[in-house]
């Protein structure tokens, strides 16, 4: 399958809803032998909710599910279970000395210690890990090795994972706790949490380094000391997406919720909280869902019937679960609003939570109501000090004007694509470095966004067209160093002197002049590394030297004339990656001593 077909169909799957995709993927296997492997299942709710997607065929078409949980294993298993064994002693030597000695092998005075030191593991490949990164980055002394064993021996795996959590710079240890704010099993785009760490103010840098090299070394860090693992890796062999294990990620929230520095929730008012950080993972629906969910137990106001009346209400069973359920049986008059049925997709509040210590507020779901007037008067009201706000997919068509109350925001990420517009008033949020929309599709921005003299970052799907009297002078092209991806004329005058990473997005009826001035308008872009140019139909398009400074160059759908463009990309003394995605080219050209530096050149449909 083409690549662009598979990435719509991706695109197209991302917006179904959990029903639709299950239907989907019962046609697919009707009548098909399929093998699935569900990997590291923590519910056995979430069993339930999806086994219905998998048709008997019964022509031998097998489950395998792997978990820590054998309750779970149980509940969906009709044979015996297996239960993998831990690694055996010279199995977690091998394991231990590849981590700590990578190339190389273990000096022979550090290997008995180093043995002994392992038995705290238990066998445990994750501990095993987590250990030899920390003894990696220490001294390969016998003396260092023995005051490190003291500590470790005789500690259980959670103890080890603890230990090796406090051994971490003071620097580090809130990076590695922030990723406890993604869902589990979620591949963490590594560009997102860099910016992430960024506008929390975790990354210490000096003055004439930016502060994105240094967050990125601290991600090599937590990934060399086996914290974080690389799902998905760039062209050029870099983290594209990381993830952490289901364990650190048990431990992070543990520690997290100790320090007060995040807490997860599953409802929007599910609790108060004390927490900077919160990350919401459920719906967002109790102040303005469309249907009363308190109808069946309004008339209990003023009850006087007897208890036993309740079990024809439909939601009986939920009330059974709840704290208090002894007491409404022998209480004839309360107030329900007062109780809560914790865990549940509704959870019933009638207050609203105390959160005004928090600083970062996350969204992780894709709510088909989406935030009403109730929830940003919440926001405004409890949210005044945050700095990072990231709506995810909530569902948005507008942003109110309360945002810009929020002074402080440092980021402020939104993906819904129902978004038509952003306000004017955003030119408020001065101190806004991130304004990350993708997935959104709007058309133009407002003015008013570029003079925001912080603004390092502006991410939009595109094409997003930049008004014609851009001033060259206004504050945020001083700072912008991402822009991705606009719609310039030549008027916008591109002048963002520090500018790294740009997408242009060139629209169909744009002419050849108008096209070539734009990119003879980079050449002055000293410090650009990464363009992406879409939908330029002219020959013309490249006739023009573009900055030797690139190393990243994406052409996608974009005209090309094989001999002369090939020789100017060619002439570009770093280019390191090129990408060609669905370009019209017959044939290609590569002249010899062209492209010095080149290490990856991908070519789709």
């Amino acid at each position: 399958m083409p690549k662009s077909d598979e990435l719509t169909r991706k695109k197209l799957f991302k917006y179904l809803s959990e029903d639709e995709l299950k239907n989907k993927l019962f046609k697919c296997l009707q009548g098909k032998r399929y093998l699935v492997v569900l990997d590291g299942i923590w519910r056995t709710q979430f069993w339930y909710e999806v086994r219905s997607a998998f048709p008997d065929n019964s022509n031998g078409s097998r489950i395998l599910i792997t978990t820590h949980i054998e309750k779970m294993a149980s509940l969906a298993n009709l044979t015996p279970l297996y239960h993998l064994p831990a690694l055996n002693k010279d199995e977690s030597w091998e394991l231990f000395s590849k981590k700590v000695f990578p190339g190389g092998s273990c000096p022979t005075n550090l290997e008995t210690l180093g043995r002994q030191i392992l038995e705290s593991c238990k066998g445990l490949p994750l501990s095993i890990v987590v250990l030899a990164g920390i003894l990696a980055n220490k001294e390969n002394k016998y003396k260092t090795w023995a005051n490190f064993n003291s500590h470790v021996y005789g500690n259980c795996n959670k103890q080890i994972r603890e230990l090796c959590y406090f051994q971490l710079p003071r620097n580090m240890k809130p990076c590695l706790l922030y990723l406890c704010v993604f869902p589990k099993g979620f591949e963490i785009p590594v560009r997102l949490l860099i910016k992430l760490w960024v506008a929390e103010g975790f990354i210490q840098h000096p003055r004439n380094i930016d502060p994105e090299d240094v967050a990125e070394d601290y991600l090599e860090k937590l990934i060399d000391q086996g914290w974080v693992q690389v799902a998905s890796r760039r062209t050029d062999g870099g983290a594209k997406t990381c993830r952490i294990h289901d364990l650190v990620q048990e431990l992070c929230i543990q520690r997290s919720v100790v320090d007060k520095f995040l807490e997860v929730l599953f409802s929007f008012a599910s609790t108060s909280t004390t927490s900077r950080r919160v990350s919401l993972q459920g719906p967002i629906e109790p102040y303005d869902r469309p249907q009363n969910i308190f109808e069946p137990f309004d008339m209990l106001q003023n009850i006087f019937e007897p208890f036993d009346m309740l079990q024809n209400t439909p939601h009986f069973d939920m009330l059974q679960n709840t704290p208090h359920f002894d007491m409404l049986q022998t209480t004839p008059n309360f107030d329900m609003h007062q109780y809560t049925i914790d865990n549940e997709p509704y959870v019933m509040h009638q207050y609203t939570p105390d959160t005004t210590c928090v600083r970062s507020l996350f969204f992780f779901n894709q709510d088909t109501y989406g935030l009403g007037p109730k929830q940003w008067k919440w926001v405004h009201e409890n949210f005044k000090l945050g700095r990072v706000l990231n709506l995810g997919q909530a569902h948005l068509y507008s942003i109110p004007t309360v945002i810009t109350k929020l002074i402080h925001l440092r980021y402020l990420g939104i993906e819904s694509d129902a978004l038509k517009a952003i306000p004017s008033s955003i030119g408020k949020l001065i101190n806004l470095e991130t304004l990350n929309m993708k997935g959104t599709f709007l058309n133009c921005l407002p003015t008013e966004i570029w003079k925001l003299r912080c603004l390092r970052n502006l991410y939009v799907s595109g094409p997003v067209s930049l008004p014609n009297d851009l001033d060259p002078d206004a504050e945020a092209l001083c700072n912008l160093q991402v822009l991705s991806t606009v719609s310039p004329k030549p008027q916008s005058s591109l002048r963002m002197n520090n500018v790294r990473n740009l997408g242009l997005w060139f629209a169909s009826d744009e002419s050849n002049s108008e096209v070539v001035d734009v990119l003879k308008s980079l050449h002055h872009l000293h410090h650009l590394q990464t363009l992406k140019i879409i939908n330029c139909c002219e020959y013309r398009c490249l006739s023009v030297s573009l900055p030797s400074t690139l190393t990243k160059i994406t052409l996608r759908l974009v005209r090309l004339k094989v001999r002369r463009d090939m020789r100017m990309l060619g002439e570009l003394p770093n280019l390191q990656i090129l990408k060609l995605q669905s370009c019209l080219l017959s044939k290609l050209h590569v002249f010899a001593g062209s492209f010095p530096q080149l290490q990856v050149l991908k070519l789709e449909n």
